[in-house]
Parts: C-alpha cells; sequence; structure tokens
C-alpha cells in the first residue's frame, strides 16, 4: 500500500495567550494485493511422513481512495502558559 495525507490549518489569537484553530486533512491511498497462497506442513506420526496442504488464497485486488484522513476536521480552543 501506498499514501499520501496533507492538511491545511490557520490559527487565529483572540487575546495574547488565547487562539482559535481550524484544521482540514486530505489524503490519497493506493492498496494492490496479488494472489497469494498458504502451505501448513504438519508431522504424521503414525505414518513417520510429513502432510502437506496447500490454500490458495483470495484474488488479486486494487483500491484507490480519496479521503478526508482520520479525523478530516478539527477546531479547537489553545492556552498558552508560559
Amino acid at each position: 500500500g501506498l499514501g499520501l495525507n496533507g492538511f491545511v490549518g490557520i490559527e487565529w489569537f483572540a487575546a495574547p495567550k488565547i487562539s482559535l484553530s481550524g484544521e482540514y486533512t486530505w489524503g490519497l491511498a493506493m492498496r494492490s494485493r496479488g494472489h497469494n497462497e498458504t502451505t501448513t506442513e504438519n508431522w504424521n506420526a503414525a505414518d513417520e511422513r510429513v502432510d502437506s496442504r496447500t490454500i490458495e488464497g483470495g484474488r488479486k485486488d486494487n483500491n484507490f481512495s480519496l479521503d478526508t484522513g482520520i479525523s478530516g476536521t478539527s477546531i479547537g480552543v489553545n492556552f498558552y502558559f508560559q
């Protein structure tokens, strides 16, 4: 998978140590999954041999998305102390 997120924000000081802020998140994501298979092996003590089993996985899958990120937007009130 591959992803890219960006954000833009603004902060406005309403008083010397108090500000209001806002932020917007936006992102792109791409995911690709190919064919797969899983092989398991077990020891068969009665026959003194290894039993092997192969299971085919899911089909090939590609996905592309355009999203607002985890939270999308946020609005905050900030207080600054020294």
